[in-house]
């Protein structure tokens, strides 16, 4: 089995070169399952699928439950808390490339708030007085 993602082009090979490569190499079939999570709800779900792909459906609902019930606690305590600090997340360096999809997701639940991009967008390329900008 080959799990790879077609989220990112930038920082992953290109879905149809993953294809090209394990049609060269594989000597029998080989499952592939490419991600693209894009919100939290997505990552849930490639999760089950990367499960299924396996055949290991048995105890996925207890793991993700799990999953699921941690993020709650985060929550609950961020909940409590005064005041929400204003969160940029980097996703690369040159250029700058802010962290996008699901990153706002997490920032949000841990009691932040997230700058320069919403939930389910690509990550949004800024030049430095952009990023300034922001105040984070």
């Amino acid at each position: 089995m080959v799990v790879t993602q077609d989220l990112c082009l930038v920082c992953a090979v290109s879905y149809g070169a993953v294809c090209a490569a394990v049609d060269q190499l594989a000597v029998r079939e080989v499952a592939l399952v490419s991600l693209h999570p894009e919100r939290l709800d997505d990552i849930w779900g490639d999760i089950c699928r990367v499960a299924s792909a396996l055949d290991h459906r048995a105890g996925i609902e207890v793991l993700l439950a799990g999953l699921l019930g941690r993020l709650a606690r985060v929550e609950r305590q961020a909940e409590g808390r005064a005041g929400r600090p204003r969160v940029v997340t980097v996703e690369w360096l040159e250029p700058v490339r802010l962290g996008g999809t699901w990153m706002t997701e997490l920032i949000a639940a841990a009691g932040g708030t997230p700058l320069g991009v919403t939930a389910g967008q690509q990550a949004p390329i800024l030049d430095l007085a952009g990023l300034e900008r922001l105040e984070p």
